[in-house]
């Protein structure tokens, strides 16, 4: 996990590039492609960057990282697209990178495990208990990304019990367990305007922003912008009893990866439409 004020000292000699203050949100993408910052410590540069990145800007990188994009989405569900109809050694690397996708978000770098869901009755109880303790112990745990300063979206993986094993649960009840401890919690803002420090801002600008947040009075204070919740594959090895992971990834854009999704499908359709017409 990434966090700040590590010891270590950081020394600015003639090699110094200042790239990474100028640049330091793709600075940051840079590091989390080469590797999750908990399987190596960071480097001068890169500790740098953390403790000179404005703490909003830093907080937007991290969680856009983590999103899950159309991409890896088609690549999750890969396996049970067109199964039947697909040659057995294809077959074999569809689930093969399926497999390695979901373990990259099973990950704690990547998602916060919840622990098994509440698939027995009398177990709602324990399990939201449990959500609570996790979440607590997370933000203490993270303090670059608390008090969060910027919108917040998540999502919910679920992975269901073995066949036979116990009742699944509704994708909806789920999301109904889990999202109020992220409010109670992690304590998202639900708009920008609730981070805003009135008394740090221009005179002229004080009124504007004071007449956004009377507008916000009867709207809740902490919440997510956006979620979705994704079932997972099950292969060997998983847990009998299913999991429940918490994806943390930014919330001010407009739509989401299935939106996204729709989108890329319409814009092909489109030039298959064109193509076709005009040759």
């Amino acid at each position: 996990m990434v966090r700040g004020g590590e010891s270590g000292e950081v020394v600015l000699g003639a090699e110094f590039d200042p790239e990474p203050l100028t640049g330091g949100l793709e600075r940051m993408r840079c590091i989390k492609r080469h590797g999750h910052p908990q399987s190596r410590k960071p480097v001068a540069r890169d500790r740098l960057i953390l403790e000179v990145m404005p703490p909003a800007d830093l907080q937007e990188c991290l969680l856009e990282l983590r999103e899950p994009r159309p991409d890896q989405l088609g690549v999750l569900y890969s396996p049970i697209i067109g199964a039947g109809h697909v040659q057995k050694e294809l077959q074999a690397i569809r689930v093969g990178t399926s497999q390695m996708l979901k373990q990259l978000f099973e990950t704690d770098g990547m998602s916060i495990d919840l622990g098994a869901p509440a698939i027995r009755e009398g177990q709602s109880a324990e399990f939201r208990a449990a959500i609570a303790s996790t979440l607590s112990e997370y933000r203490k745990a993270e303090p670059v990304m608390f008090p969060l300063l910027s919108t917040l979206g998540v999502t919910v993986l679920y992975l269901p019990p073995k066949d036979g094993h116990a009742q699944g649960i509704d994708l909806d009840n789920l999301a109904r367990r889990v999202i109020p401890h992220v409010h109670a919690e992690l304590r998202p803002p639900s708009n920008l305007a609730h981070t805003i420090q009135l008394e740090k801002l221009p005179k002229d600008l004080q009124g504007m922003w004071q007449s956004t947040l009377e507008k916000l009075k009867r709207t809740p204070r902490y919440h997510v912008t956006r979620y979705q919740v994704l079932v997972l594959q099950r292969f060997a090895g998983d847990p009998i009893d299913g999991r429940v992971r918490l994806v943390l990834h930014g919330g001010d854009g407009y739509t989401g990866p299935w939106d996204e999704s729709d989108l890329l499908l319409s814009d092909w359709a489109d030039y298959v439409e064109r193509e076709v017409r005009y040759k």
